[in-house]
């Protein structure tokens, strides 16, 4: 909850630049924090890098899609407190 607070606060403040693909790898990655283990099966607890979501999209999903083919991930601010923002995380750092 706290690291879901520290984003709103600083982007609704415009004090970070976040990109789309950031913030809903962030989102994704606070939510799965918030999940008892037993709820997932072996290996299935996940988190993610942005730049590792764009990557996988570009491969998979969206691989004949020509403008996600064409999409480079901008610059980002780190958040310190949010998985998958900041520079060093328990549950992982990007």
């Amino acid at each position: 909850m706290n690291a879901w607070h520290t984003i709103s606060q600083a982007y609704g403040e415009e004090s970070v630049a976040l990109p789309v693909t950031a913030v809903l790898t962030a989102l994704h990655n606070m939510v799965t924090e918030t999940i008892e283990p037993t709820y997932f099966g072996e290996g299935r607890k996940k988190f993610f890098c942005p730049a590792d979501v764009l990557a996988g999209l570009q491969t998979g999903l969206f691989a004949a899609d020509s403008q996600v083919q064409a999409f480079k991930l901008p610059a980002y601010d780190t958040v310190e407190g949010v998985p998958g923002l900041a520079t060093s995380h328990g549950s992982i750092n990007c």
